[in-house]
C-alpha cells in the first residue's frame, strides 16, 4: 500500500510577534512551534503543528521534538494514514499523554489524507456545516485602562464583534481595564475575560461579581485547573457563564466537569486534545453533557489555525466565536497563504487537506 507512513520530521521554529503578548503569569516575546513534516510511500506530504505555550502547557518545544523523534514517529511507521484509531492507539502505547506532540502528527495526517483523496480535511470531519467561522479578537493583559481601550478600539476597527481580554493583574487593574473596554466598545460588542487560573475562588468571586456590571458574555478559567470545587462555587455564584479551559484534555475531563457542575461552557483546543481525531470525541461528550463548546487556542500559526477552522466548520456544536486567532499576532507566519480573517470571520478554501500552499518559515527553524 502506498498510503503508509514512511517519514516524520519534527522541526522546531521560533517566529517573531508583532508585539509582546502578556498573560497574568508570563509574557510571550516570540512564538515557538514544532512543524511536523509527514511523508507517505506514495510521496504525499502532510504538514502539522504543535504549539506549546510557556506558563500554560507542560510540554515544551524541546519535549515535543524529542517525543516525536524518539517515541511517536517510530511507533507509527508503516501505518496507513487512514487508520487514525490504530495510529492514536500506537502513539498512546508508545508514550502516555504528550497531547501536543501527538496533535502535530494527527494534524499532518489529516492534511495528508485530504491530499491523497483530493478533498479538504473538513470532509473527513463530517463535511461542511458552516460556510464561515466567527473569530474573536484577543488581547493580552493590558497595563492600564488606556492601553485596554486602545487595544479594544483597534480590534473593533478590524471588524471583530467579540473581544476576549486577559485579566489576572489584580482586582483594581482588572476592573479598570474591563470598564475601559466596555466604555470604548459600547453595547454592541461581546466581551469575554480570561484569568488563566490567576485567582482562588475566594478571590475570584467578589471580583467577578463586580465585573459582571460591565455585561460580560463569558468568564474563562478564573481558578486553578485542579480546583473543580472552586470552579463550581464560581459557576453557582455568578450570573455570567463560566468556561473551563485548562482542565479540558479528554472526554473524561468533560464528564468530570459536568459531574461537578464546574462550568457552563468548555473550551476545546485541538492541540490539548491530541489532534483533530480525539477532539471529535471530546466534542461529542460535551454535546452529550449539554455543555456548549468554544474552540481554539489563540496561540497557533496558520497551520494550527487551519486545523481548528476545519473542525469548527464541520460541527454544529461549535456555534460560538472561536479563538482561532494566534496567527494574527505573528509578524511572520508559517505558510505562504496565511489565514485571512475579515470582519471577524474566516472561510475555508476547497483546496485538498488543510489548504496549505507552502512553508515560508524555514529561515526561522532552530
Amino acid at each position: 500500500m502506498n498510503d503508509k507512513i514512511t517519514k516524520i520530521t519534527a522541526m522546531p521554529v521560533r517566529l517573531p510577534l508583532k508585539k509582546p503578548y502578556a498573560l497574568a503569569n508570563v509574557i510571550q516575546k516570540a512564538a515557538e512551534y514544532v512543524i511536523v513534516h509527514l511523508e507517505t510511500a506514495q510521496g504525499i506530504i502532510g504538514y502539522g503543528e504543535s504549539a506549546p505555550f510557556p506558563g500554560e502547557t507542560e510540554e515544551t518545544q524541546a519535549d515535543i521534538v524529542s517525543a516525536i523523534r524518539d517515541y511517536l514517529a517510530p511507533a507509527i511507521y508503516g501505518c496507513s494514514i487512514f487508520d487514525l484509531e490504530r495510529v492514536h492507539e500506537a502513539m498512546d502505547m508508545a508514550l502516555p499523554k504528550r497531547f501536543f506532540a501527538k496533535s502535530g502528527i494527527d494534524i499532518a495526517l489529516y492534511d495528508a489524507i485530504g491530499k491523497a483523496l483530493n478533498e479538504p480535511a473538513v470532509n473527513m470531519l463530517g463535511g461542511l456545516y458552516r460556510e464561515e467561522v466567527e473569530i474573536l479578537g484577543g488581547m493580552g493583559l493590558p497595563k492600564n485602562g488606556n492601553e485596554a481601550a486602545a487595544n479594544a478600539s483597534e480590534l473593533v476597527r478590524q471588524g471583530f464583534h467579540t473581544i476576549k481580554m486577559k485579566i489576572g493583574g489584580g482586582p483594581r487593574l482588572d476592573e479598570e481595564n474591563v470598564a475601559a473596554v466596555r466604555a470604548c466598545v459600547g453595547d454592541d460588542v461581546s466581551i469575554r475575560v480570561d484569568a488563566n487560573q490567576a485567582y482562588s475562588s475566594a478571590e475570584a468571586i467578589p471580583l467577578l461579581r463586580r465585573l459582571e456590571k460591565y455585561r460580560l458574555s463569558l468568564i474563562e478559567q478564573p481558578v486553578p485547573l485542579w480546583d473543580m470545587s472552586g470552579m463550581a462555587k464560581a459557576a453557582a455564584a455568578l450570573d455570567t457563564p463560566i468556561m473551563a479551559d485548562e482542565p479540558v484534555y479528554t472526554p473524561h475531563d468533560v464528564l468530570l466537569i459536568h459531574e461537578k457542575q464546574a462550568a457552563d461552557f468548555v473550551k476545546i483546543k485541538v492541540m490539548r486534545c491530541g489532534g483533530l481525531y480525539p477532539a471529535l470525541k471530546v466534542c461529542a461528550v460535551a454535546e452529550a453533557c449539554g455543555l456548549p463548546v468554544v474552540l481554539g487556542s489563540g496561540h497557533e500559526s496558520s497551520i494550527g489555525v487551519l486545523a481548528e477552522l476545519h473542525l469548527a466548520s464541520a460541527l454544529r456544536t461549535i456555534p460560538h466565536a472561536g479563538e482561532m486567532n494566534g496567527c494574527t499576532r505573528l509578524a511572520v507566519d508559517s505558510i505562504s497563504n496565511p489565514v485571512a480573517i475579515s470582519s471577524g470571520r474566516a472561510r475555508l478554501s476547497d483546496s485538498p487537506g488543510l489548504g496549505i500552499e507552502s512553508l515560508v518559515c524555514e529561515s526561522y527553524f532552530i
